[in-house]
């Protein structure tokens, strides 16, 4: 990374998913593990805001993926998958990144940690939802 702000939301974006899938995994919806996330250090804020905004927000981004899936349904995507368009959907939402890097970042992590096919899959998602937004 050239950029220290862009390394430090990479991280970011990566505890945020390793966050949405712990909650996945554990099959919680509780929210005892926001004190979690109240709890992260300060370098986690722009985590926090996704995580933050998600809880706050997550009948609604969970309705914007699912209308934006194609022949899926949210429950059944695997959970790693379902992080990443959380992230995702969330940041889009938030506008405090710019589309390409959102959608750049989505692949990037899905290619790290998910199936082969699940970097096409979350980009289409991703910018699918991004188009209707009228993002740049």
């Amino acid at each position: 990374m050239t950029n220290t702000k862009e390394h430090i939301n990479v991280v970011n974006r990566e505890r945020a998913v390793e966050f949405f899938y712990k909650i996945d995994l554990l099959n919680s919806a509780d929210t005892n593990f926001l004190k979690d996330v109240s709890a992260w250090p300060k370098s986690y804020s722009y985590a926090r805001n996704i995580v933050e905004y998600y809880f706050k927000n997550s009948d609604g981004v969970d309705r914007l993926i699912t209308e934006n899936l194609i022949d899926w349904k949210l429950s059944r995507l695997p959970f790693i998958d379902r992080a990443i368009l959380r992230v995702g959907f969330s940041e889009l939402i938030l506008g405090l990144t710019p589309k390409g890097v959102v959608l750049n970042e989505a692949v990037r992590l899905a290619n790290e940690y998910s199936g082969v096919e699940s970097p096409n899959f979350i980009n289409g998602v991703l910018a699918k939802f991004a188009s209707s937004l009228n993002l740049k």
